[in-house]
């Protein structure tokens, strides 16, 4: 093999694992973005639509949507928001 052959066999190579790590890069960012926001809101008051009372509770958000409900709920990387240190007025 000749040496213009070596170097574009070795830039032929560099080029390919160059291209590999780039995909492999945007492929995990890609990953990462699909992934929605978790919030923890806790020590709140919610209205559940059919009782005339409100219930003291955790609400768990995912992206735009409430997956849960109820008392002491967390979630790995979660935002934390308490709902007791919320100012509200009425």
């Amino acid at each position: 093999m000749n040496n213009f052959a070596r170097l574009i066999n070795s830039s032929l190579i560099g080029l390919s694992c160059a291209l590999v790590l780039t995909l492999s890069a945007i492929s995990a960012q890609a990953a990462d973005a699909e992934k929605p926001a978790v919030t923890v809101f806790t020590n709140v008051k919610v209205f559940n639509g059919t009782d005339d009372k409100l219930i003291d509770a955790d609400v768990l958000i995912e992206g735009n949507l409430i997956k849960k409900v109820g008392k002491n709920l967390s979630a790995d990387g979660a935002t934390v928001i308490d709902g007791n240190r919320v100012l509200r007025s009425w």
